[in-house]
């Protein structure tokens, strides 16, 4: 399991801070290509999510977070909505570790009656994205899209089958994730889970990252390696005097963001930004 190292039991803690988890869906049986996953979880990968959870609890009970202070944002594929709902049984204290499907449905209902914001965005999904398998299988997960970051533009990959390049989807992915944070920022929310699948999760936070720097990221090895199944990230973000200052933390190691930045897409008006 990763290791979750951001200390949340600060007097900085008692300002409104808000966090946003971005998870990879936990571990699953792969499909017979040996690349893609089935629909799925493993029924340890429900007791990982829900560690994982648990560790966003001395949040939760400093700050009286509560469902109706929560959101979950999932891909079409239940694998995603499973791993966020654990996460979430987790961090709200519920009693019994899931191991499968059926765990979580009480504790589903629980939250939801409770006022859990729960939706599916198709943003978060795979299918638009465009892979080599045959790259997959020879460079593994985080040699290929170390590659594929690497080359941005590419769309071939260097064995000449044709992929999704790395920057048309981390534009929609980055579009995804500011139009996720402005709902954030505009509503009364406290704590956010999105969660979503390899590439995908890799390009939310590429275009995270690349927010609070000069030169854009090109290899995985800048944020440690690739997003394996159950993998996550937190968005913090805390109040100053003129919004929000943004830290990306992973695996207990603090990145930079810039809020003005990650809010920025194409067509989105320059003047409902928050200062740079």
């Amino acid at each position: 399991m990763q290791e979750y190292q951001i200390n949340i039991k600060t007097k900085k803690m008692i300002s409104q801070r808000k966090i946003l988890l971005i998870t990879r869906h936990g571990e699953c049986p792969k499909a017979p290509d040996g690349v893609n996953s089935l629909d799925e979880l493993l029924p340890e990968s429900f007791s990982e999510s829900y560690k994982t959870g648990a560790f966003l609890r001395n949040f939760v009970d400093q700050e009286n977070v509560t469902p109706l202070d929560t959101f979950l944002k999932h891909s079409g594929k239940k694998r995603t909505k499973y791993t966020g709902e654990a996460i979430l049984t987790g961090a709200f204290g519920m009693k019994t570790e899931p191991t499968k499907p059926e765990d979580l449905e009480p504790y589903r209902q629980r939250l939801a009656s409770q006022g859990l914001d729960t939706e599916q965005l198709p943003m978060l999904d795979f299918e638009d994205i465009k892979f080599s398998i045959n790259g997959f299988k020879r460079d593994g997960e985080n040699g290929y899209i170390s590659k594929w970051i690497a080359n941005p533009m590419a769309t071939q990959y260097d064995n000449g089958e044709e992929i999704t390049s790395f920057q048309e989807c981390l534009e929609i992915r980055s579009e995804c994730l500011a139009k996720i944070l402005e709902q954030f920022l505009k509503g009364n929310k406290k704590l956010g889970v999105i969660a979503s699948h390899c590439c995908s999760i890799d390009a939310i936070v590429v275009g995270a990252l690349n927010s609070g720097r000069v030169t854009p990221i090109r290899s995985t090895k800048e944020y440690g390696q690739s997003f394996k199944q159950g993998d996550f990230a937190t968005i913090l973000l805390d109040p100053t005097d003129q919004g929000y200052k943004t830290t990306l933390v992973r695996n207990g190691q603090p990145y930079e963001t810039n809020l003005h930045n990650m809010l920025k897409y194409p067509g989105k008006s320059t003047l409902d930004l928050p200062p740079k």
